[in-house]
């Protein structure tokens, strides 16, 4: 049997977010103090456990650099 999950959902459900239709990047810093009631499992965009994605270092650092350009 395969779950997959669809992130789009679970960032979309109001007991999580404050306006959650509302495109606010800003919600995942950790200083907009919106973080705190969020499920650390909520968002796991490169998967999670032994079959997680093995090029997640890799994207996180271009995306860096890309944004540090």
């Amino acid at each position: 049997t395969v779950v997959v999950t669809q992130n789009q959902v679970s960032c979309r459900l109001a007991e999580y977010f404050s306006d959650p239709e509302t495109f606010k990047p800003e919600r995942w810093l950790k200083e907009s103090g919106e973080l705190k009631n969020i499920h650390p499992y909520l968002v796991l965009p490169f998967g999670h456990g032994p079959r997680s994605c093995i090029a997640r270092r890799l994207a996180e650092q271009n995306i860096q650099i890309l944004l540090l350009r």
